[in-house]
């Protein structure tokens, strides 16, 4: 057991979050923007982020671009990406000049509305929660 009482077998952040979904649900695992996010909630919209990412058929391996200006979406992307075995970078599209290979390389850019960069192979905007 770690300080914080948390098992130290937990290796990644997704197994921490199951965890604490299991243990201490209603906990506050996520504020964002004055909303509280509780452990049990943060679970199942991961479990249904790597879901939505199954049914995209993206796949272990592959390259996955995200662009998402809200942290928790965000945040939720990188770890469904990661429990799905899939290679993530984020980008800015303000900044995304010196992206572009990787970018138009990446097997899917996950993006806000309007904000698909050029010449990307496959894009899927997120545009509900």
């Amino acid at each position: 057991m770690s300080d914080s009482g948390t098992p130290r077998e937990l290796t990644s952040t997704i197994a921490y979050i199951g965890y604490h979904a299991a243990q201490n649900p209603d906990s506050i695992a996520v504020i964002e923007n004055g909303r509280e996010i509780c452990f049990r909630d943060f679970h199942a919209d991961l479990g249904r982020m790597v879901t939505a990412l199954r049914q995209l058929s993206i796949a272990p391996g592959q390259v996955v671009g995200i662009e998402c200006p809200q942290f928790y979406r965000h945040w939720l992307c990188l770890l469904a990406c990661q429990a799905v075995g899939v290679v993530s970078f984020s980008y800015d599209p303000a900044e995304a000049a010196p992206l572009a290979g990787a970018l138009a390389g990446a097997d899917c850019i996950l993006c806000s509305p309007g904000q698909a960069p050029p010449d990307s192979r496959r894009v899927t905007v997120m545009d509900r929660d």
